[in-house]
């Protein structure tokens, strides 16, 4: 995920190139955005243009080209037929580790949290 450095610091982020903590922080700032605006597309743009921009334009999508195509790109994926057909990628989150034994195939388990 693409973090800006402020948003990266927001999240407590000290090495953006750690996939971890860069799809760990972008996955909850996009949470944030979703609970924020209520709206999928509006998070999306918010997460391209920044939560101010959406803001000062009256909780509607800012008219910036690039967002406007983010946005449009990021749903048309999102529902297309050919993501649906895909296997799932591994999970990988907080709490979530991949445990593997000799005797079974490699599954997700949940850690506690302490």
């Amino acid at each position: 995920m693409q973090l800006m450095p402020a948003t990266a610091r927001r999240f407590g982020v000290v090495d953006a190139r750690q996939p971890e903590s860069n799809v760990g922080a972008g996955s909850a700032y996009l949470r944030q955005l979703l609970d924020r605006f209520n709206s999928l597309p509006l998070a999306l743009a918010a997460y391209n243009a920044g939560e101010a921009a959406v803001v000062r334009h009256g909780n509607r999508f800012p008219p910036y080209a690039e967002t406007v195509g983010y946005v449009q790109r990021i749903l048309r994926d999102y529902g297309s037929e050919s993501q649906q057909a895909s296997p799932p990628s591994p999970v990988h989150a907080p709490g979530l580790r991949l445990a593997r034994s000799d005797s079974e195939a490699d599954r997700l388990s949940l850690t506690p949290r302490h």
